[in-house]
């Protein structure tokens, strides 16, 4: 599963299973926007309520995105005491 990527909606049921399955590497989070029979606009609160360790959740949030479409690294860490404006 290397020429595509799956968009995982947290609110189906086999989501984390399939995750620890196949692995983090080619999956991307959906909100399913703007659908309002689904989990927007709760989506994002519920992908973070998944039983993924930390390293699953940022390769889903933000690695495999960046990688899809060709977002070069930050320079500096997004927290509270380096914010965007210092890594441009």
């Amino acid at each position: 599963m290397q020429q595509c990527y799956l968009a995982l909606d947290a609110d189906e049921e086999p989501a984390v299973d399939v995750v620890q399955k196949l692995g983090a590497d080619y999956f991307v989070v959906s909100t399913d926007y703007p659908h309002p029979d689904r989990a927007f606009p709760d989506a994002m609160k519920e992908f973070l309520t998944l039983p993924l360790d930390d390293a699953a959740r940022r390769k889903i949030l933000w690695d495999n995105c960046a990688r899809l479409y060709d977002i070069p690294e930050l320079a500096a860490p997004l927290t509270p005491a380096a914010p965007l404006a210092a890594a441009q």
